[in-house]
């Protein structure tokens, strides 16, 4: 699995099990624009950056292990 697929998978149990878009960007330190994250969650973004894309994987992953 890819790691955008593995972000995205990532990001829906997230917010599945209640965490909002804003607590997620707000998690991430300040490298995860929410704007770009809301963009991302909708499929708004066909092809993310790696920079975003990483980080924001990297949150959820830290988020997963709390």
């Amino acid at each position: 699995m890819q790691l955008l697929e593995r972000t995205k998978e990532l990001l829906n149990r997230s917010t599945d099990a209640g965490a909002s878009l804003r607590e997620i960007s707000d998690m991430s330190a300040g490298q995860v624009p929410y704007d770009w994250l809301k963009r991302f969650a909708i499929g708004d973004i066909p092809n993310p950056g790696v920079k975003y894309l990483q980080a924001l994987h990297d949150a959820l992953k830290t988020r997963k292990k709390s």
